[in-house]
């Protein structure tokens, strides 16, 4: 009985394997990628996928912002790591909280929304993501600036006392 619950789960785990800029997927090719940092000390990070002809169609950019609500006792600081997707040829925008920046779940990222068929980006599938994920964080945050002005300054006057 237990073996038939699993069973599902099993079936729908995927091998991901990352050779030579090319990603696998069940030993099929699934698209070709090219990152940028993404160390450990590393400042930036940025995966480009391209498909299968080497054509760039998705840009992952990693951020990180600091967010008020989000300090908790785990986070003290209330950091938020986050990914945005860009889409290139129809120059939308998705994004993806609380990441991990390993290039491989960021894979699982794609290959959940199946973002790629075929060695190519599926733009309705791009577009469905986008919906599902909109971008929250790294956004530029409206500033409102008060500036108190002096009082006028008094103009000539006459003053007459009786």
């Amino acid at each position: 009985m237990i073996a038939l619950a699993c069973m599902p789960l099993c079936m729908m785990a995927q091998k991901i394997k990352i050779d030579s800029g090319n990603i696998y997927v069940d030993g099929k090719v699934y698209a070709e990628m090219e990152k940028d940092g993404c160390g450990t000390f590393s400042q930036t990070c940025i995966y480009t996928f391209k498909n299968l002809k080497g054509k760039p169609v998705l840009i992952v950019k990693i951020g990180r912002e600091k967010v008020p609500t989000e300090i908790n006792s785990s986070n003290p600081d209330g950091t938020v790591i986050y990914a945005d997707f860009n889409f290139l040829a129809s120059k939308q925008k998705g994004q993806v909280a609380n990441v991990r920046i390993k290039a491989e779940k960021i894979i699982e990222r794609l290959i959940k929304a199946k973002l790629f068929k075929d060695g190519e980006l599926d733009e309705e599938a791009a577009s469905n993501f986008v919906l599902v994920n909109p971008v929250v964080y790294g956004t530029a945050k409206e500033t409102i600036i008060i500036k108190q002005e002096a009082a006028p300054e008094p103009k000539n006057s006459l003053k007459i006392n009786f």
